[in-house]
């Protein structure tokens, strides 16, 4: 991720949208990028005693409403930053399919979305919004929770979204490796510091367990070399990934551990405390078994800090 085109943000009016704002301009700022406030009007969903009613003329209305709040919000939340905001406000009967328009089909965009902290993105966006987008965004996609909302951007937009820390899952996939290669080329932007994990799964000590009976040692040894293959692993791709960024060479440090990966993720993100995670995900095709359900989901819901989600697509996606 060395430049941007746009940065879309959806906007409810929550704090998790300030924060989303103050993300969007700290990045912009660092990677280039318009960015874009987006406000959805959703229809009016009346019963049947209410057919008098002319909903077109409540849409209009609600439009124009919905546009005068959208500039209170801005300059509330962006003071100087808001002149530069596109702003966009339409009517539409699914917000998600609204964003994912509104963000196009390329690659160097970024939607950036608020979530309801810890407590998952079902607050967020009247329910599986944010969701729909993880799964079907061409484009990256960075969460950020409503934790800590500041009440007004910082004066200099550099200083909007500070990153000095950042953790990046791998398991030496195509899909991982986009998401090192992302947040190499990101830590070479901020000047910070990438921390790059392999998880060996504790699911396959415990399928092969039953086999070693009787040799504990004969496994013990068997994960220790594993671990150490792991460890080797992680170090030639942190080396190939570090030298292949454009504009300086980033510091990684590498981290191995056995256990849930999941689980792992969490453990390390509490103990470090990172500025941001960065994980690769797969295509659109096949997303319900490779985000949603997958370790990047749990990240998503799990951790307060903002996660940037890579989008890699493969030919048969």
């Amino acid at each position: 991720m060395k430049s941007l085109k746009k940065i879309l943000v959806p906007i409810d009016f929550s704090d998790a949208s300030r924060r989303a704002l103050d993300a969007a301009v700290g990045l912009s700022a660092r990677l280039g990028g318009t960015v874009a406030a987006l406000h959805v009007v959703e229809p009016l969903r009346l019963a049947k005693m209410f057919k008098r009613l002319d909903l077109p003329e409540y849409t209009e209305k609600a439009t124009a409403m919905a546009k005068t709040k959208l500039g209170d919000f801005l300059e509330s939340t962006c003071g100087g930053h808001a002149a530069s905001i596109e702003r966009i406000v339409v009517p539409a009967r699914r917000v998600s399919k609204e964003i994912l328009i509104q963000s196009g089909d390329d690659p160097e965009n970024l939607i950036v979305m608020g979530t309801a902290g810890r407590t998952g993105l079902g607050k967020f966006l009247l329910g599986s919004v944010a969701e729909e987008v993880l799964l079907r965004a061409s484009c990256p996609v960075l969460t950020v929770t409503d934790e800590g909302a500041p009440a007004k951007l910082a004066a200099d937009a550099k200083a909007c979204l500070p990153v000095k820390t950042i953790l990046v899952p791998t398991d030496f996939s195509e899909v991982a490796h986009a998401g090192l290669e992302a947040a190499s080329a990101l830590a070479v932007a901020f000047g910070a510091e990438v921390h790059v994990l392999h998880t060996l799964d504790a699911r396959t000590r415990e399928a092969l367990e039953p086999l070693f009976a009787d040799e504990k040692e004969s496994l013990n040894k068997l994960f220790a070399e594993a671990l150490e293959d792991a460890r080797k692993a992680v170090h030639t791709e942190a080396e190939d990934v570090a030298k292949a960024v454009t504009g300086g060479t980033p510091k990684i440090q590498e981290h191995v551990s056995e256990g849930d990966p999941r689980k792992e993720i969490a453990r390390l993100a509490e103990e470090l405390h990172p500025d941001l995670i960065v994980m690769g995900s797969k295509g659109r095709a096949s997303h319900t078994k490779n985000l949603f359900g997958s370790i990047a989901a749990y990240v998503v819901r799990a951790c307060s800090q903002p996660v940037l989600t890579i989008r890699v697509t493969s030919d048969s996606d």
